[in-house]
């Protein structure tokens, strides 16, 4: 059995409204897997304590206060242009995610998995699938990474898994913790968390797993989480988080299979 850790983060905002629920359903139904928060207030959340849940504050993490004043002082940082915002190039709200997965790599054994914090569970995520997500290959390799890929649009990053022991993850994390640092995401199209994930891993030509391969999609935003993760989890995407969704498929998808 490996080490298996999962990652997240979230702000102030976000433990209201949907980060306390989110860490109690891990931990019902998932009480045997470590799992990393990652918060923004000045203190952790002190009306829940888990053994196998660990708090870290955002403002320790290297690099991370410096980079979010020099953010905040251009509104295109955080998305604004034209007194609109695009999430596109919110880089001031999407860093934090990358800042916490950089973090939590040198704090992970085996196997790390980033999720994001407005997910909701309904049955346990088991750890033999997550492992098998690194499985050899016929050509005797394994993949660095696993992610879900979308047609016509960029991947979906809330839900990706690393495998820590691969020769693969030292140039990534190095290269993907650069990528904010230096400032080169300037140059990139769009600045936000999932964009920038998948210019590292298509750039440096890493191995990587499509677990939604299997699924048919359709172009643009679909909500692939749902559709892989179907009666596990639900990722309440965008307004979905401000109201409840209790249309749950029965079907048992291989992530709740032992």
């Amino acid at each position: 059995m490996r080490d298996i850790t999962f990652v997240t983060s979230f702000s102030k905002e976000g433990y209201d409204l949907y980060g306390k629920k989110f860490i109690d359903g891990f931990v019902k139904h998932n009480p045997d897997i470590k799992l990393l928060v990652y918060y923004e207030t000045e203190r952790p959340p002190s009306d829940i304590d888990y053994k196998n849940v660990l708090y870290i504050s955002l403002s320790k993490v290297e690099g991370m206060i410096p980079f979010l004043q020099a953010m905040s002082a251009f509104p295109v940082m955080k998305g604004i242009v034209g007194g609109k915002r695009y999430y596109q190039y919110d880089a001031y709200k999407f860093c934090r995610k990358i800042f916490a997965q950089c973090d939590a790599a040198t704090r992970a054994s085996d196997i790390l998995c980033w999720i994001d914090a407005d997910v909701e569970f309904d049955k346990p995520l088991h750890p033999a699938w997550v492992e098998s997500l690194f499985d050899e290959r016929d050509d005797g390799l394994t993949p660095f990474c696993a992610v879900m890929k979308r047609p016509s649009w960029h991947l979906c990053a809330s839900f990706v898994a690393w495998d820590m022991t691969h020769e693969q993850a030292l140039p990534f994390w190095n290269a993907y913790f650069d990528l904010l640092i230096s400032g080169r995401f300037l140059l990139m199209p769009e600045w936000h968390d999932s964009f920038l994930l998948e210019q590292v891993l298509t750039g440096m030509e890493l191995d990587v797993k499509d677990i939604a391969a299997e699924y048919e999609l359709t172009d643009g935003p679909v909500n692939v989480f749902d559709i892989v993760f179907n009666g596990v989890a639900r990722h309440n995407k965008g307004n979905l988080k401000y109201a409840d969704n209790e249309d749950v498929s029965e079907a048992e998808p291989a992530a709740a299979q032992g």
